[in-house]
């Protein structure tokens, strides 16, 4: 008996240490039903572990404004399996200051992570675009871990005006790999 209440005690201690449950994202299949897509967190964790599986399944996108205006988080873990992150996913979660984004991701979208609190950031290794907005007003952003395997990153030509990294203070050789890369917007 002692040893039931000892396990449900260490349960709930661990829900609460960890914050989230499958039953905390509203999800639906991907389009091709291989996998699972995240439409919305509905927990109150400040820090998050998107589970890898939901009900047998892979997670494998994280939908447009999935976690926007999320003001509690602080940090968030995303699983390998993920290949997709949607537009506005992580937008005006003003109090994220870390997130890992897998080596699965290829492209950031639009505003994905705009108005976030990140101070540094590792690009994928397989980043192929960063659509404008993507680190827009990330006002402490100063490091970003770009992979030297990265030779060119497409940006949006019509995006000169805000930028992706537009309000970030990002030093000037970050500033100059970027411009190499392809970037003509604003810092």
């Amino acid at each position: 008996m002692k040893k039931a209440i000892l396990s449900i005690i260490f349960i709930m201690a661990a829900a609460i240490v960890f914050g989230q449950s499958e039953s905390d994202f509203v999800t639906e299949l991907t389009a091709d039903f291989s996998g699972v897509v995240i439409k919305k967190y509905k927990g109150s964790a400040t820090s998050v572990v998107i589970p890898a599986t939901i009900q047998g399944m892979p997670v494998k996108e994280i939908g447009a404004s999935a976690f926007e205006k999320e003001w509690k988080l602080i940090s968030v873990v995303v699983p390998d399996t993920v290949i997709k992150i949607g537009e506005n996913a992580f937008s005006n979660c003003t109090n994220l200051t870390r997130i890992n984004i897998p080596d699965s991701i290829t492209i950031i979208k639009r505003s994905t992570f705009f108005s976030c609190n990140l101070s540094s950031i590792t690009l994928p290794s397989n980043i192929k675009e960063i659509q404008p907005f993507a680190f827009y007003s990330n006002i402490n952003l100063s490091t970003i871990i770009i992979p030297d395997t990265i030779e060119k990153i497409k940006f949006d030509p019509n995006d000169t005006g805000y930028g992706a990294f537009n309000y970030t203070k990002l030093p000037l050789p970050t500033q100059a790999r970027l411009r190499k890369l392809g970037y003509t917007g604003k810092f």
